[in-house]
């Protein structure tokens, strides 16, 4: 049996990258409305944030 197959199956696009900013109670109040809301994780949130962003900049 060989080692290679062990452990969870590999993904094309790994997220392997962090990344740290800074928040006020407000800001990390509303992230966690929106996970609450979408039944999402504060990554995927961030996730649809930016591609929402990039999406209307995208439309000018």
């Amino acid at each position: 049996m060989s080692t290679a197959n062990k452990g969870r199956p590999r993904i094309a696009n790994p997220k392997n990258i962090q990344v740290k900013f800074r928040a006020d109670k407000q800001l990390i109040e509303d992230i966690d409305y929106c996970c609450k809301s979408l039944n999402l994780n504060k990554s995927d949130v961030l996730r649809l944030g930016i591609q929402k962003v990039k999406s209307d900049i995208e439309q000018k």
